[in-house]
């Protein structure tokens, strides 16, 4: 025999399975019986997700009945292993994850191993929410369905993942991470936050509430004008001294117990003109760390005093606590710290009979810390 047959040479070009052509673009054809010798290349890098070339020989005759070639490809491939996967690869594998998926999510666990694990994951869980709200990731746009899965799986991680192991260090840390989500719009993890809070709460209870007569006067004055003095509910923890502390701003007790009774309020101007802020407690979550410059101390900001005025609180080496008068950020004077004469002064403010005396009188902040006029 001299050739193949023109129809047995088109038999073989098509192969029994029509679904290979797209995996076999390689092979070529056999030409006659002096090329009986076969050798058949395949890349199937996008196939399998590794690299290699599969190297099938067939003896292939006319009439000689021998598998054609296109065949023993596709046993080949059949009879090819899958590279190991990890425990969690094999379950992004089921909910069908991508590479993609898989990186963020090995991001994710390698930030919370690291040093400074809570505000690593959480700069790198932000980047990527910000970025799967237009379903993208790493700069790239994902089809809808992938970029929905995506989400699922980060929400998944979070819960099964970065809450346990942040709340084990420290509640607060998980919690903030509620709120960053929650900021985002992703709320489905809300469930978890009345737990998380009552560990908080129990790690840094509160201490005993102030029961000074002051506050007798603030509670009345809050009933008589509820639209000048608008007090808050008690700091359900302290955790944020813990902080401050921990950086090196510690708060007074005694401010601590103030705090207890009310997490804030605010007092305004009950005569003509009316509304005018003249004296606040700022919320824990809302004091200010204002950095040393002119001569004083690095110190907290824990008070308002009106348009421009700023209290703060700080602790010198001799472990005396003063209170700072600040104008526009820039500390004017100080004097030691008494916590219920500055609540008591910031009550008269409230009741002052005209703002001249607000401003430039006996109720002036100046006058309260005897800043000498020019």
């Amino acid at each position: 025999m001299r050739g193949v047959s023109r129809r047995s040479r088109q038999r073989a070009r098509r192969g029994s399975d029509r679904g290979d052509r797209g995996r076999d673009r390689g092979l070529r054809g056999v030409s006659g019986a002096r090329r009986s010798e076969t050798v058949l290349q395949l890349s199937v890098n996008q196939r399998v997700g590794v690299t290699g070339w599969f190297t099938a020989t067939s003896r292939y005759a006319a009439g000689a009945g021998h598998t054609p070639p296109r065949r023993i490809l596709a046993s080949t491939l059949s009879r090819k292993e899958e590279p190991p996967l990890t425990v969690h690869g094999t379950c992004a594998r089921k909910r069908g994850m991508n590479e993609a998926g898989h990186a963020v999510l090995d991001g994710f666990r390698a930030k919370l191993t690291g040093p400074r694990s809570a505000p690593a994951f959480l700069d790198d869980l932000e980047s990527r929410v910000r970025q799967l709200l237009a379903n993208m990731v790493d700069g790239r746009v994902l089809p809808k369905p992938e970029a929905d899965e995506l989400r699922s799986a980060v929400m998944d991680f979070v819960r099964s993942e970065a809450l346990p192991k942040l709340s084990a260090k420290n509640a607060n840390d998980a919690i903030v991470v509620l709120d960053k989500l929650k900021a985002y719009g992703w709320t489905a993890l809300e469930g978890e936050r009345p737990r998380l809070e009552r560990e908080r709460a129990a790690k840094y209870p509160p201490p005993a509430a102030a029961s000074w007569f002051e506050l007798q006067e603030l509670k009345s004055a809050a009933e008589e004008h509820p639209e000048f003095c608008i007090v808050h509910s008690p700091v359900e923890n302290v955790y944020f001294a813990e902080e401050l502390r921990e950086g090196g701003l510690p708060l007074p007790d005694e401010l601590l117990a103030l705090y207890a009774a009310h997490d804030g309020f605010d007092l305004s101007h009950v005569a003509d003109p009316p509304h005018v802020p003249v004296f606040s407690l700022l919320p824990s979550a809302s004091i200010d760390d204002c950095e040393a410059s002119d001569g004083y101390a690095r110190r907290a900001a824990c008070f308002q005093g009106g348009d421009e005025v700023q209290l703060s609180v700080y602790r010198d080496r001799k472990k005396a606590w003063w209170i700072v008068y600040e104008y526009e950020y820039q500390p004017i004077a100080k004097k030691p710290l008494q916590l219920q004469e500055l609540l008591r002064f910031g009550l008269q403010r409230m009741r002052a009979t005209s703002f001249e005396a607000l401003n430039e009188g006996e109720l002036s902040w100046e006058r309260y810390f005897d800043v000498a006029k020019e």
